[in-house]
């Protein structure tokens, strides 16, 4: 883009933003204990969520959903059905309606959930390091681009220079070719006082292994 650059903006997924306003282990009981009254309330925030959505859209900022309380970490794939996903699926709707489109990203566990994910209709998802990215190529590569999976805490943070390029390789050489697309980058946030020679060597590593043509022996060497 020359001198220009993409801006995006990240929208806290409803259940998240429920588990914000209300306190996790609460909303948890909540749906066991009220959960109607958990419902009323996931309205309220999908509602709020288009609000800021629409001003996102009228500036022409790109949008990406942080929802990781909907991890199956914490979910049962019945609950995150239940309460969670159709209200997602109400935000990336609007989003779509007004000719735009979304990325997702949950920490922890979503495997389980991955063909709902896909439903909500983003166009992009973000996978957590515990997941596996050949395994979301083979079942989401189709339809949406993927992106991960660095380990942020123990390879980016913790880690040296050189685990950030293997690890990188290791992500490039499992999702290089997912016929949507594929973006190298952290499992999750980068944390605070994460080397800036880490975060260069990933750069580093896209430049060198993902650089297209990609060079499959270069990504095969051990």
């Amino acid at each position: 883009y020359g001198n220009e650059v993409p801006v995006g903006a990240t929208v806290t997924g409803p259940f998240t933003v429920a588990a914000m306003v209300v306190g996790t282990e609460k909303l948890l009981m909540g749906m066991v204990q009220k959960p109607e009254k958990v419902k009323a309330l996931m309205e309220i925030i999908a509602e709020n969520n288009n609000r800021y959505i629409e001003r996102l859209i009228d500036m022409k900022i790109g949008i990406g959903f942080a929802d990781p309380v909907s991890s199956t970490s914490l979910l049962r794939e019945k609950q995150y059905r239940e309460f969670s996903f159709p209200y997602i699926k109400k935000n990336v709707d609007f989003i779509r309606s007004q000719g735009a489109s979304a990325g997702l990203h949950i920490c922890g566990k979503s495997r389980k959930i991955w063909e709902d994910v896909l439903e909500t209709g983003i166009s992009a998802f973000s996978l957590d390091n515990i997941e596996d990215l050949a395994e979301a190529k083979a079942v989401m590569g189709d339809k949406v681009s993927l992106s991960g999976n660095i380990p942020p805490v123990e390879v980016l943070r913790y880690g040296t220079p050189e685990m950030v390029l293997e690890s990188g390789r290791q992500c490039i050489r499992k999702a290089w070719d997912s016929p949507k697309g594929f973006t190298l980058t952290s499992g999750c946030q980068t944390p605070m006082g994460t080397p800036i020679a880490n975060l260069t060597a990933l750069m580093d590593c896209a430049r060198i292994f993902g650089r297209y043509p990609i060079d499959e022996e270069l990504l095969a060497e051990e």
